[in-house]
């Protein structure tokens, strides 16, 4: 998508075609549905400003028939394929997702125009959505979630990482020292390579991202929601052992107590992490 970037920084007009399991937003999805992680994908914001966005459909029945033709891949590719990722299942629910995602453009293109005719709004935008993110590696499923969320509400979407200062930050090196001994250095540089990625994905989904330092990160997470006048607030489940809540507490918990007038969603963690 760079290369297209270019060009249209050229000043020439790009038509292309995109399958709409390709879409960074929807990677958790699309796994989860058709059990397999699609590696290349695109930034939504990409979609987000093409100026016109055309859904080229056809029936899962329809799509099927031409494979077993021979017209989509070789004869040696059919067979697997139709009885993996070209499942009827899979191709309904991807074809779903792209009704629902061209939808979304066109309702957007919709609110545009009804703005620059000065048209009075028939929805107006009042949801706000902040989503926590730190350097946990289910912090990506988190950030996808808190898009879908975002998006599916027309709302704006903030993304704010906290670092922890004082005590906080004082534990946070204990705890380290203590699961990973002479290691711990090492896990703390691979932890802040995956927070800036986290940081990326959130810019790529169109996020404003915030950076910021507290001795109070539940404090602080709930002083940044009310400035910024926040009606959902997203998080990731806690990985942390009952000994780790037991020294520094959990913010989740404080949270909760701290922000009653905000609806909280908390995402679950995959078992194996």
């Amino acid at each position: 998508y760079q290369d297209v970037e270019e060009i249209l920084d050229a000043g020439i007009n790009v038509i292309t075609t995109l399958n709409v399991q390709h879409l960074e937003s929807l990677n958790d999805l699309v796994a989860s549905i058709t059990g397999v992680r699609v590696r290349e994908t695109l930034p939504d914001r990409i979609l987000d400003q093409a100026d016109e966005v055309e859904l080229v459909d056809i029936s899962p029945y329809a799509l099927r028939q031409r494979m077993r033709h021979g017209n989509i891949y070789p004869p040696d590719r059919i067979e697997a394929s139709l009885n993996n990722f070209f499942r009827e299942g899979n191709l309904t629910a991807l074809r779903e997702l792209a009704l629902r995602r061209t939808a979304e453009k066109t309702e957007a293109q919709l609110h545009q125009y009804m703005t620059e005719h000065g048209i009075n709004e028939l929805w107006p935008a009042s949801e706000r959505v902040l989503v926590g993110f730190d350097s946990r590696p289910h912090t990506r499923q988190v950030i996808r979630d808190a898009w879908r969320l975002a998006h599916g509400l027309h709302a704006d979407l903030i993304a704010v990482t906290i670092k922890p200062e004082g005590y906080l930050a004082f534990t946070s090196k204990l705890i380290g020292f203590i699961k990973f001994g002479k290691d711990a250095q090492k896990y703390r540089a691979a932890a802040q390579h995956r927070l800036e990625e986290h940081a990326v994905l959130a810019e790529d989904l169109g996020a404003e991202v915030i950076r910021t330092s507290s001795r109070d990160i539940a404090s602080k997470l709930v002083e940044i929601a009310r400035e910024r006048q926040v009606t959902q607030l997203v998080l990731g489940q806690p990985a942390r052992s009952y000994w780790e809540e037991m020294l520094r507490g959990s913010i989740i918990n404080r949270v909760l107590r701290m922000s009653s007038d905000i609806d909280i969603h908390i995402v679950p963690r995959n078992r194996d992490e």
